[in-house]
């Protein structure tokens, strides 16, 4: 684990890295809040929901996940969705910057500013 600021970040991926990054420079930063923020990362199939889902119940935090995100920018047709959309649907890896894209557009809404995340 590596303490930065008030945030402990364990060494993942740089995809992951940048994601806590993100989250911590959005809910603190500017416009932001001081809404909580709980990151948790893990393999596919490590009990990340499960225990999201625990967390959310206890302490009323917002959920999300950057599969929900790429699915309702899809859905809604919005920018950043259909750029997404043309690697999903070529069977393609959704390139990093634009999953970091998506998730600071949905970390800038009301719900997690007002609840935390």
């Amino acid at each position: 684990l590596k303490h930065s600021g008030s945030i402990w970040t364990q060494h993942l991926s740089s995809t992951s890295t940048r994601i806590m990054g993100v989250c911590a420079a959005s809910c603190a930063g500017k416009g932001g809040g001081s809404a909580p923020l709980v990151v948790i990362a893990g393999p596919p199939a490590a009990g990340k929901g499960t225990q999201c889902d625990k967390i959310k119940e206890k302490f009323g935090y917002v959920h999300i996940s950057t599969g929900d995100i790429l699915r309702d920018n899809v859905k809604k047709g919005t920018e950043l969705g259909l750029k997404a959309k043309g690697f999903m649907d070529s069977g393609g890896l959704v390139p990093s910057e634009l999953i970091v894209d998506l998730v600071k557009d949905r970390l800038m809404q009301a719900d997690i500013k007002e609840k935390g995340c």
